[in-house]
Parts: structure tokens; sequence; C-alpha cells
């Protein structure tokens, strides 16, 4: 509700860091991908709609492409959860939900404005469902969303060809007999153009040097929406069927279909001498999966239910251009059994599942195509008891065991990586990671005053693979670019969330949310690479239930502050991790009544005093300051035609 409109117009990943444990690994200041307890890329799974979101994401620069727009809800889910939806979640799982449909002969719709003054964005999104009389078992929902910026501004420059575009539309459809039977079809359709800073690729070993080391980067500009090389252009399209038949004694059968498309285009920042080929890109990877899923909701007795599913899926990769990643084919399949028991105040839940993964690449190399397989196959199970002490207080412990196949970037990357301006090299030689969790959750309300949450969690993952930087870079006729190895080594990851929030009066609160993360290569007796460092945030509210003409207007400052990384590796890195630093936000909102329709407006200011900063977690700091201040105004106005 509330927390997401305050979100809207953000990129997935920058939405869900308003969640204790949720971080991001930006490239530049459009590009980012969650992260959960220190752990990204392949281990975090994205699901659509309930299908697995499967597109080229072996890039730190390779967003999820999904318009956030879609959901109305949010959920993330932390922890190793490969038991139920596959293997590869070893970091956690995030759901993205969009809005049910329903049958009540009602038509609803909802019309997003926003604006942010840096880069000059401007966002337009809407949604129109219901159903009608008529066709009372039919119901639908659409949606669909524009987004345009321009260059970004830092507090002290303009970072040249930072803009992008994006549109994006979703449709779906359903049916439902009101007895035992219902279907729905879904299909999305995502498109986006995002400019690479250019200042990110370099043409010889001094300059790139001179630019990790200097305050300013080399390639300045001034405000444009036009976006130059280099350049990704990214196209994801994916349908889904579903449909569910429902049994008697509480059994029901879900069966569905997925099919997605995903074509990413990468342009080098050099126009090629041949104009035969001055449009067409440098890197350019077409995946194609096809996906089904059967499961069985099954209820013993009141106390005891459960599911037991197959999931099936292929793959194929097809890549156009200059090699990077080889293409590849794979078919994997997975089987699992969860059970749940509630006696009293008290939920047991126990799972297991096994999957398989088959893969064949194909490669040129000394001058023959050769095509070695790989095959893969184990175990996940994880089991959990929830206890609720009364109606306010419960706690919960979580075990969970998973593991991950390598990816073929991981095994197969060889050369320029044009979005994140980096050489990568892949090891063909790595194993399969094995991940052991536990996670331990209180949860507590004292009076309806005193509210909050505390996690901590453990994860020892073997065989931990993880891209490091590998000094010195590398000149190629493109340019210097910092180079990166794919490694192997036993990790740990441990860490705490909080939540607190507090009422002082009925309009007047205080709240707190921090996370904390140490992870630790094992093997090396050594820190790792891109974790997290420590981030807290402090936040106030004053609200009313009116005043004059609003209604539930509402005044949040809030102080950000994140540590500076200092467990680090003592292997080289191509820069030091920059200072922590320290961000006021604050946002201001309300509704009135408009023609008996509700228009709510939130004005929002991000990082106000303008604050020179770089994070950690940004894979463009080698280069550049983050993003100055940022004011943003949304006006989202829900329609009811009825």
């Amino acid at each position: 509700g509330k927390e997401l409109t305050k979100t809207s117009g953000l990129p997935l990943a920058e939405a869900l860091k308003s969640i204790s444990g949720i971080n991001s690994i930006n490239t530049g200041s459009s590009i980012s991908k969650p992260v959960i307890h220190g752990l990204s890329g392949n281990r975090i799974l994205i699901l659509n709609n309930g299908i697995r979101l499967e597109g080229q994401q072996w890039g730190f620069e390779h967003a999820p492409e999904i318009d956030p727009f879609v959901a109305k809800r949010l959920i993330v889910v932390k922890g190793a959860n490969s038991v139920r939806y596959g293997a590869d979640a070893i970091g956690g799982v995030i759901l993205v939900e969009p809005e049910e449909l329903t049958f009540n002969n009602k038509l609803n719709a909802e019309l997003n404005m926003i604006g942010f003054t840096n880069g000059r964005t401007g966002v337009l999104s809407g949604n129109i469902g219901g159903n009608f009389a008529e066709m009372d078992n039919f119901s639908f929902n659409l949606q669909g969303t524009l987004k345009k910026s321009g260059n970004i501004n830092t507090p002290s420059y303009t970072l040249k060809n930072t803009g992008f575009n994006e549109h994006s539309f979703t449709a779906n459809i359903g049916y439902n007999n009101f007895k035992n039977f219902e279907s729905e079809v879904y299909v999305s359709n995502y498109n986006s153009r995002v400019g690479i800073f250019s200042g990110s690729h370099i043409g010889n070993l001094t300059d790139l040097n001179n630019a990790i080391n200097s305050n300013v980067p080399f390639d300045t500009g001034s405000f444009s929406y036009e976006i130059n090389r280099p350049f990704q252009d990214i196209n994801h399209l994916l349908f889904k069927s579903e449909s569910k038949f429902f049994l008697k004694n509480g059994y029901t059968i879900n069966l569905d279909y997925g099919w997605q498309n995903n074509r990413r285009k990468e342009f080098d920042k050099d126009i090629p001498s041949d104009p035969s080929k001055a449009t067409l890109p440098e890197l350019d990877f077409e995946i194609t999966t096809n996906s089904l899923n059967i499961s069985f909701d099954h209820r013993l007795t009141n106390k005891f239910e459960g599911t037991i599913g197959l999931s099936g899926m292929r793959q194929i990769n097809i890549g156009r251009g200059r090699v990077f990643i080889p293409n590849f084919e794979n078919y994997s399949g997975g089987i699992f059994l969860i059970e749940r028991y509630i006696q009293g105040s008290t939920e047991f839940e126990a799972g297991l599942r096994y999957d398989y993964k088959w893969e064949r690449i194909y490669k040129f190399e000394n001058n023959v195509i050769i095509s070695p397989s790989f095959t893969y196959g184990s175990f996940s199970a994880s089991t959990g008891v929830l206890h609720n002490f009364n109606s306010s207080n419960s706690v919960s412990i979580n075990f969970g065991t998973a593991w991950r196949p390598p990816s073929v970037n991981e095994l197969f990357s060889d050369g320029l990586h044009h979005g994140s301006a980096a050489i990568e090299i892949g090891d063909r030689n790595l194993k399969a990671e094995r991940a052991y969790n536990i996670i331990g959750s209180y949860d507590f309300n004292i009076q309806n005053k005193f509210t909050g949450s505390l996690t901590a969690y453990y994860n020892y993952i073997r065989d931990y693979i993880y891209l490091a930087p590998v000094p010195p870079p590398t000149l190629t006729i493109r340019g210097a670019f910092p180079t990166f190895y794919y490694k192997q080594a036993d990790a740990e990851f441990k860490g705490i969330d909080l939540n607190l929030n507090y009422d002082i009066t009925k309009n007047i609160s205080v709240g707190g949310r921090g996370s904390f993360v140490r992870a630790f290569n094992i093997t090396a007796d050594d820190y790792l690479f891109l974790i997290p460092p420590d981030r807290f945030e402090l936040s106030s509210t004053f609200s009313m239930d009116e005043f004059l003409f609003l209604n539930e207007p509402y005044l949040s400052v809030s102080f950000e502050s994140v540590s500076k990384q200092t467990r680090v590796p003592k292997e080289t890195d191509y820069s030091p991790p920059p200072p922590g630093y320290n961000l006021f936000n604050f946002d201001i909102g309300s509704s009135i009544n408009i023609l008996q329709q509700k228009l709510n407006m939130i004005l929002s200011v991000r990082n106000f005093f303008d604050t020179k900063y770089r994070d950690y977690l940004n894979r463009f700091r080698y280069f550049t300051d983050d993003i100055g201040r940022n004011i943003i105004l949304r006006i989202i106005l829900p329609l009811n035609f009825n």
C-alpha cells in the first residue's frame, strides 16, 4: 500500500532497499540489482507473477527486466528457498505479485504521474481492470508504463550519456466458473534503452589510472536526453498460462506454463569503421526459455497440509556478433515435497527437493567448434518452526541447504563486457555451490506502540563463486579496462537485520532499521569483495487524520548512514573503498477528494543537502560520484467507474 507507493518510479532493486537486509549493486545511477544478506546475481530468484524471470542475468549491470508498477505486492523471502522455488535460490526470492483479478462486476483504474528533477525524469503509468456483469466469468487487467530520463547530475558535475528510455506493457485475462476451475493468461513486454556513462570507457592505461585517481571524471557533459554509444537495448517478452482445478476435501491441482524471450544488445563506445556495421551491436544475445510446473496441494487434516510438485525448463541462448559467452542449451527438472503441520500456536514445515540440470556449450576454440556438456544434480532441504506466543509476539527459526550450478558466464566469460566496462575471465573448472543456511526471527508488538523485528542468520557456502579484481588492467584495441577473474572458495555470511518503530503519540512516531553483514573467505583466510557495508536509517513521522481539505497528511524525515567498508580483501582492488556517507531525506504526502476520486500526492527529496559521496557497491565508483539531490513529485489517481 503506502510503502509501495513511496517507491513508485524507482527500479525494482532500489524500491526493495526500504526493507532491512536488502541492498543493491549498481552500475551508475540507473542500473541496479538486488542483494539479500550479501548475496546477489543468480543466487536471487525473481518471480514475475509466479514465473521465474529468465534473462541474461549474468552481468552486474543486467538489471531485472521488470516494471515495478506491475506489482501490487513486493515480497522478499530471505534465506535459502530452493525447495519451493527451485535450484539457485541460495540467497532468497523476490515475489512480484500483480493485482489479483476480481470478479465483482466492478471496473477500477489508477494513473501514476511522477517527475524527478535529477535527470529530468518523467514517468507515466496506468492500469485498468475488473469485469462486467454481462461476462461475470471473465476478468481482465491492463497495465502500461513509459519512462524517460536524461543525463544524471552528481553534486559537482553532469554525467555524460546516463539517460534511459523505458516502456512496458502487461495484460492478463482470467476465467472463473465459481465451482472447481479457474484459469489465467498473462503477457508482459518490457523494453529499455540505457546509456552507459561514457567516462567508463577509456583509451589507454595511463588515462585509466588517472581517471580512477581523479576526483572528476574526464568525460563530463551537460544535460541531454540523447543516448549515444555505449548503451544497452533490452527486450523481454513473457507469456504465462495458469490453471487451477479445485477438487473435493481441499485438494487443488495447479498447472502453469511459461515462455520467455530475452534479447540483449550491447553497443561499444567506438563506432565501427565499416559503415555496414555501424548500427550493429558488439554483443547480442537472445535467450528463450520454456518452463512447466505442476503441483498438487493436499490437506490431510485441519492440522496437516502440503504440496508436491514437478517442474521442468528448457533454455536456448544464441549469441551474435563478438563472442563473450558461448551459445548454450540446457534442460533442467525438479521434484519437491513440502509438508506443514499446525499444532495450536506452533507451526512446523519441512521440505525436500531434487534438481537435475544438463547443459551443452557450443564454442569456437582453436579454429574448431567444441561442444562440451555438463551435468549437475543434487538435493535441497529445509525445515522450520514458527511459534506465536500471542497475537503480538512470535519467533521463527528455519534451516535450509541449497545448491547452485555455475552459470555459463562464470565458466566461459572471455573478454570485454561493455556494460560494466571490464574484462571478465571465467573458469570452466568451477564446481556447484552448496549452501547451509540458518535464519531466526523475532517479531514483537508491545501495546500497539512499540513494534519491531530482529532477524539473525548464518550462511555457509561451500565452493562460493565470486568475481575478483586482478590488476593490472588490460589494454585492448577498444581501450584499457579493469580485469576481473571468476574464483571459488568456501565462504561464510552472517548478519543481523533490525526494524523498530515507536509511536510517541497518536500523531508522532520514530523508527529505525539497520542491516549488518559479515562475509569471510574461509579458504583464503580473508574477506570477500562487494559485501554491503553497515547501513542504518533513523526516521521520524508526523501524521494527522485530516487537516483542512487534506486527508491523512504526513511528514517524514529520515537520516540514512552508510559506513565505510573496512572488511575488504588484502588482494589489490583498483581503488580502495570510498568513505562512508550520510544522507538526509524527507517525504510529505496527503490525499484530497476530487469528483469523488481520491488524489494522492507525495513530494520527496533524496539527498537533501546534495552530499558528495561514492557507494562501495556501485561498480562505477572507480570513475564518478553518485547521484546528487533529487526532488520527486508523485501524483496517484485511483479511478472508480462504478
